[in-house]
Parts: structure tokens; C-alpha cells; sequence
């Protein structure tokens, strides 16, 4: 291989004093960063040079994180494009809405008891999409629903009890005797609502939900 000339390897040094990062001479001068590494290695620079090169390593890593969020700000918009076209081509119907809660109750449902429907969670956005195919699936007679919540001793259990109600749309009349949960007093989320169960005492929705879910697999083949 052909030697580089002591002029390119001068170049190179007067780009480094300049304070040019080692990609910006190999760039400059056509020549790989390693070798560009190699050349400058050795080399004693001025506060002023290395503080120049720490301003632009700080400058491309702002922009590699600013790349990086574009490309996953325009990933997001092609998923989220993609999902609700598939959406837009499910017809929400009774079907539709029995199998949708089939499926969150088959993940968070008490699913040794058949007797009662018991939906547990704490995320508010859950228990409102569960409620809202749960009632649009079935013949659902409000004053069946049954609420127990699990709260901490820190937590304020009449404001629970109206945060949820309102969440549920289940009035506090219907809210059960509070179960308090022992607390270490190590941690304590400050935007955490408690845990809540949704009973509904209805034998025949509890069977048909339990088999519901039960059958999915089976007519899917994979059971």
C-alpha cells in the first residue's frame, strides 16, 4: 500500500489543533478514522482544541438523539396509521364486543369462580374499556355490579371511592367494604388509585363469558 504523505499527515494534525473531531478529518482528508486516530494520537492539545472537540462530540450526540427521535416520532405515525386502519375494518357489534370481553377477562378475570363475574385491575383506562364491552355484550342489569377495593392505609378511602365510582359509572351505594392492604411504607405512589374488583353476580353471563373464552383456542386450532 502506498504511503501517505507527511503532508497529509501534517493536514491532519492542524485539523486536530483546530479542534475538527477525528470523523470530521477522515472525512475531510478521504482517509479512515482509525488512521486519522492513529496520526493524532500522540498530539498535546490547547484547552481551547479540546474544549472545541468536546463541544462538538456533545453537538453530534444531540443530533444523533434528535435522528433518533424523528425516525421513531415517524415510526409511531406509521404504526398508529396502520391500527387504526385495521380498526376502521372491525364492525363493532354484539360479537365483536363478547369476544373482546372474553379475551380481557380471560387475562384479568377470576377465572376459578363461575358463579360471578370478578374483573380486577388497577388501571383506570382498563377498567373502562372492560365495563364498556362487558355492557355492550350483555344484558347487564346495573344493580348487579359489586366494587371491593384494595387500597392502602395511606389512601384517602371516600376520595377512592368517588374517583372510581366515576370511573365505573357504579354508584358508591354499590361499593363493598374496603380491603386494606398492608403497606411497607418503603414506596408510595402518589398517583396510584388502588386496585379495584368489579363483581356482577349473574350466573349465566359468568358461564357464558368463562366458555367464551375457553372455546377461543379451540377454534383456533391451537388447543
Amino acid at each position: 500500500m502506498k504511503p501517505y504523505s507527511p503532508l497529509l499527515i501534517q493536514q491532519a494534525k492542524l485539523l486536530r489543533k483546530e479542534g475538527y473531531s477525528l470523523s470530521e478529518i477522515a472525512q475531510s482528508l478521504h482517509i479512515a478514522k482509525s488512521t486519522a486516530s492513529v496520526w493524532c494520537r500522540n498530539m498535546i492539545l490547547s484547552q481551547q482544541s479540546k474544549a472545541l472537540i468536546v463541544h462538538k462530540m456533545d453537538l453530534g450526540r444531540q443530533k444523533s438523539i434528535e435522528i433518533k427521535k424523528l425516525k421513531k416520532d415517524v415510526l409511531i405515525k406509521s404504526i398508529e396509521g396502520i391500527a387504526a386502519e385495521k380498526l376502521s375494518k372491525i364492525c363493532f357489534d354484539c360479537n365483536t364486543y363478547s369476544l373482546m370481553a372474553a379475551l380481557l377477562y380471560w387475562g384479568e378475570g377470576a377465572k376459578l369462580n363461575t358463579h360471578h363475574v370478578t374483573f380486577i385491575n388497577s388501571d383506570p383506562l382498563m377498567i373502562r374499556t372492560f365495563l364498556y364491552v362487558f355492557r355492550n355484550a350483555f344484558s347487564i342489569k346495573e344493580e348487579k355490579f359489586r366494587i371491593v377495593l384494595h387500597l392502602h392505609e395511606y389512601h384517602d378511602e371516600e376520595k377512592m371511592k368517588a374517583y372510581w365510582s366515576e370511573i365505573t359509572n357504579i354508584p358508591p351505594l354499590q361499593f363493598s367494604k374496603t380491603y386494606i392492604k398492608p403497606h411497607t411504607g418503603k414506596t408510595k405512589r402518589e398517583d396510584y388509585k388502588g386496585c379495584i374488583s368489579i363483581r356482577y353476580y349473574d350466573y349465566k353471563i359468568a358461564l357464558a363469558i368463562n366458555t367464551l373464552y375457553n372455546k377461543i383456542p379451540e377454534k383456533l386450532g391451537v388447543w
